[in-house]
């Protein structure tokens, strides 16, 4: 019987779909939201139309339930929420890694047992992206995908936009190489439909360790990596979130890894490492590797024979990205290599393949370097060369359907590691939320947000943080006895205007106004008239700002003098931390002054009108200020590096280690603006 286009609505987001009708009764999962359902056809009356059936998705928990900066869910995907929470209340002392299966009834087992086909997501691109017709069979192939974006010491990396991504990345390869989508698996701090987990270098080794360890003889595996890697004395090292450049034991040595891969007996094995990663129109907020060492490409290249590496540059090269960008009609936001990857899949694919067939990477090889090498040259003038080594082992173990499916991945919570035990989750976070300020730089709706959500991503001792212990009932005791607790009461008010300046809003007199951000970017013609609109966005936005953080400092200063008073190891390194961060905003909102001065008096650089469509601000370790802006940030520096002194192991330790590392200074960039 001919099949029919069937047109339906998503159950979650109520997004339009279409599938064929020779699919009702398969599980489909929508390219929008990420859910997974049934459509089920009506009664014989109306047997052209179908209802979407929700399918359970099935969770795999690999590490901790909290969830750091855990996504937002809408209103729409409600009935998802509560399926997942149904399942986190059914977990005990798991942790979370999103493992999704998309058939979970009885029935739906069997169902796939038969093998019936699943459905290609339709590509974001214009372009019509040839279809993969699933074969019949299980294939013997997992994923791991690693990428470390919000580094707390080193400079950030890109995620991507939910398109073009490491987490739609795997999605896409799930469905182009026939991995199935209960051995896909993701470990990122960034926000994405998958969940995000903090790859922290006690749970990025156990997830690699359990990823290789639990791959069959008959596996063909993928483990990706995007994220920093550095040498240091002569050893190559991949960088986790809590990694410290200069360091060694904070980071991961490559030597390390190599032997794990060569351990695992899995038939086939491919490290995809999109390291090297830098961003020139943004430079470097915090230390950065720089271009890969020639050391790193000569470990990479040494790995253990029977290892494929797929790098995303050579040596003394760097491997791109960009918040946005767009070059030969292509988009790119994140990794210029990652990004490649989903336009060469519009350029065709593989042939139809078997499970006992390798991946099949020599039909991308080509087509990813040249998109890549072009996107290099055409926007930064300078080589990026992505470079497969390495071969599949000649000897393995044969495809074996019968073979029961790979074990999930099981690993301890970081909260389970720390010697003596954790302290108490409340008190860490009442800490941090105390002092939840915004960024130093924050400039972009991201950067704004104060919840950094660290109480999540670092397991304190208890025996450390009992030091710590609160004195009062809460904050609003404090406010409302000022008189008993000035100390307290004047860092509490330097944090309101710390925190109300990261959302834009500024006293003008007795007015509480909203500025809006602090701009990132400028595109147009610097006319009179963008002139004139950019000198009254100085006088509304850091100028008002100063005048306020001026007054903060001064009252900070005054407060000072008291603190042979207060007892509280707590509020006195408050107190530290709150004066350091707002010298460092002043010297940067001066700075940030300065540089938008440029744009009235014409002190722009020269942009490729078929590259850029304007500028964006980018950092820069110099500071171009006066000589009174640099000696607030030098103080800044000299307390935040006295807190690292006084309060190790605590979580003023870890955010003043994070601020000192913050580069102030700006200039600005050509750059492409989204939407221009």
């Amino acid at each position: 019987m001919t099949s029919k286009t069937i047109n339906a609505k998503c159950p979650g987001c109520r997004a339009p779909v279409q599938f064929s009708s020779d699919m009702v009764g398969q599980a489909l999962k929508c390219d929008k939201c990420g859910a997974s359902f049934r459509p089920k056809p009506r009664p014989r009356s109306d047997p052209a139309v179908t209802t979407p059936e929700p399918v359970t998705p099935e969770i795999d928990f690999t590490v901790p339930v909290r969830l750091v900066g855990a996504p937002r869910r809408q209103s729409h995907s409600k009935w998802i929420v509560g399926a997942v929470v149904g399942l986190l209340l059914a977990a005990v002392g798991t942790a979370a890694f999103v493992n999704r299966e998309h058939l979970t009834s009885t029935a739906a087992v069997e169902q796939k047992k038969k093998a019936q086909p699943t459905p290609v997501p339709q590509s974001e691109d214009k372009k019509a992206e040839p279809a993969v017709k699933p074969g019949p069979e299980s294939f013997p192939r997992r994923m791991l995908a690693i990428s470390v974006n919000q580094y707390l010491y080193a400079n950030p990396i890109l995620f991507g936009s939910p398109k073009r991504s490491p987490a739609a990345l795997l999605e896409r390869l799930s469905d182009k190489w026939r991995i199935p989508r209960d051995q896909l698996f993701l470990l990122t701090d960034a926000k994405n439909n998958r969940g995000s987990v903090p790859p922290i270098k006690s749970i990025m080794e156990k997830t690699i360790e359990s990823f290789l360890v639990t791959s069959r003889a008959q596996d063909r595996i993928v483990l990706l990596y995007a994220g920093h890697a550095t040498v240091l004395d002569g050893q190559s090292y991949l960088v986790p979130l809590d990694g410290e450049l200069g360091i060694a034991t904070t980071m991961i040595p490559l030597a390390w890894l190599s032997e794990k891969l060569q351990a695992c007996k899995a038939r086939q094995k491919l490290l995809i490492f999109d390291g090297c990663r830098t961003d020139v129109g943004r430079g470097a907020e915090r230390p950065s590797p720089g271009p890969m060492d020639p050391k790193l490409e000569a470990d990479l290249k040494a790995m253990p024979p029977g290892v494929q590496v797929w790098m995303a540059c050579a040596a003394n090269q760097s491997a791109l990205e960009y918040q946005y960008q767009k070059f030969a009609g292509n988009d790119f936001e994140g990794s210029v290599f990652l990004n490649s990857f989903f336009h060469a899949f519009l350029k065709g694919g593989p042939a139809k393949q078997q499970p006992q067939d390798p991946l099949p990477i020599d039909d991308l090889i080509a087509k990813v370097a040249k998109l890549t090498q072009a996107a290099a040259l055409g926007l930064a003038k300078q080589p990026q060369t992505p470079q497969l080594f390495g071969s599949v082992a000649t000897e393995g173990a044969s495809y074996d359907p019968t073979e029961a499916p790979a074990a999930r991945l099981a690993q301890p919570t970081a909260t389970e590691l720390v010697p003596g035990g954790p302290a108490d989750p409340k008190l860490v976070k009442a800490i941090f939320a105390e002092i939840r300020c915004p960024s130093i730089k924050s400039t972009t709706a991201e950067q704004a947000e104060s919840g950094d959500d660290l109480d999540a991503v670092f397991p304190f001792s208890a025996e450390i943080m009992s030091q710590y212990a609160a004195d009062y009932g809460s904050l609003n005791e404090l406010m409302e006895n000022a008189e008993k607790y000035p100390f307290r009461v004047g860092v509490l008010k330097a944090v309101e205007v710390l925190e109300r300046h990261g959302r834009g809003e500024v006293y003008i007199g007795n007015t509480k106004k909203n500025v809006g951000l602090l701009r990132e970017e400028f595109a147009g013609a610097t006319n009179d008239a963008a002139k004139k609109t950019i000198l009254k966005e100085q006088h509304d936005g850091p100028a008002a700002m100063y005048l306020e953080l001026e007054d903060s400092l001064k009252a900070m200063e005054k407060i000072g003098t008291s603190r042979g008073s207060e007892k509280s190891k707590r509020w006195l390194a408050h107190y530290d931390y709150v004066l350091a961060l707002t010298k460092a905003r002043f010297a940067y909102v001066n700075e940030y002054n300065f540089v938008l001065a440029k744009i009235r008096k014409d002190e722009l650089p020269t942009i490729d009108p078929a590259i850029h469509k304007g500028w964006r601000l980018a950092a820069v370790e110099k500071i171009s200020s006066p000589r009174e802006v640099k000696d607030q940030a030098d103080d800044a520096r000299k307390l935040f590096a006295k807190l690292i002194q006084d309060h190790p192991g605590t979580p003023w330790e870890i955010l003043a280690k994070r601020d000192r590392l913050t580069a102030i200074g700006l200039e600005w960039q050509p750059a492409a603006i989204k939407g221009k």
